[in-house]
């Protein structure tokens, strides 16, 4: 991938809820571990926290524009998603203005958990 890899190079294949809001949108993500480090700093299913203590596990890569949300085409910088576990239902949310150097000052590292794929039928 050189340093980080492009839009086309991903190999969207984990799916998950991405964004907030509700109605959920369904994605797919890129979650293979070198990715998620070029991209974020973490891997597929690590949890880390920042400083107020709110934990987050990590989804894996997909490009972070809002216009075309869930969709494989998707435009905008590439992201790492993270999953808040304040949230009891799947949902994800990324960190836009942060690259991978930031996330890992940001973020700590506190464990690993794992993350079950969800289907488009199973989010509200």
């Amino acid at each position: 991938f050189g340093n980080r890899p492009a839009l086309s190079e991903l190999q969207l294949s984990f799916g998950f809820a991405q964004g907030l809001a509700r109605p959920t949108v369904f994605a797919r993500f890129d979650i293979r571990d070198e990715v998620c480090i070029q991209v974020g700093g973490f891997v597929h299913g690590q949890v880390v926290r920042d400083a107020e203590g709110t934990r987050y596990v990590v989804i894996g890569v997909r490009a972070a524009g809002v216009e075309t949300r869930g969709q494989e085409g998707d435009k905008g910088p590439l992201r790492l998603w993270f999953w808040p576990r304040d949230l009891r239902r799947p949902a994800s949310c990324c960190f836009p203005k942060l690259d991978a150097s930031a996330l890992t000052a940001t973020l700590s590292a506190a464990g690993t958990q794992h993350v079950k794929e969800v289907e488009p039928a199973q989010l509200d």
